[in-house]
């Protein structure tokens, strides 16, 4: 979706957001909570985070920081529709578990009633299932739990 759009980036990258194929935006520019936040409370960092602006915030099931994300996005007081919120798939580990049911479980971690784009984390991580688990993703989607693919 991202690389229909990336003409429209560089010919204008005073823009604040970037539009998707199904008309939503995404802002152009993330907070990301992988890698250096890795199992780390990042409400801290949220928060100064959110001071200076950031209103797109990518977090991860395997970053094991979403609880921490979810209360710093509910103490800013900012109204949920004003941020973007992404987390993503990771593997699926636990018998039965599904995209669907993993989805539930970072709504509750979070503490939000939907994201805005959720996302397949590592595509080889469901080598021999990806149209089986993607088509479990547009479901939510449908449900409106998630409102961007």
């Amino acid at each position: 979706m991202l690389l229909s759009c990336l003409p429209t980036l560089f010919h204008s990258v005073t823009s604040s957001t970037i539009p998707l194929n199904d008309g939503n935006q995404v802002p152009w520019i993330a907070f990301g909570t992988g890698t250096a936040f890795y199992q780390q409370d990042v409400q801290n960092t949220v928060k100064s985070s959110l001071a200076n602006g950031f209103t797109h915030f990518d977090c991860a099931q395997m970053y094991k920081n979403e609880v921490s994300l979810g209360v710093a996005i509910r103490a800013s007081g900012v109204p949920r529709p004003s941020l973007f919120v992404t987390t993503k798939l990771g593997p699926l580990q636990q018998p039965g578990q599904t995209a669907k049911t993993a989805l539930h479980a970072s709504l509750e971690k979070l503490g939000l009633e939907y994201v805005d784009p959720y996302l397949v984390h590592v595509p080889g991580d469901h080598a021999g299932r990806l149209k089986e688990v993607w088509k479990l993703e547009i479901h939510p989607y449908v449900c409106g739990i998630t409102c961007n693919l």
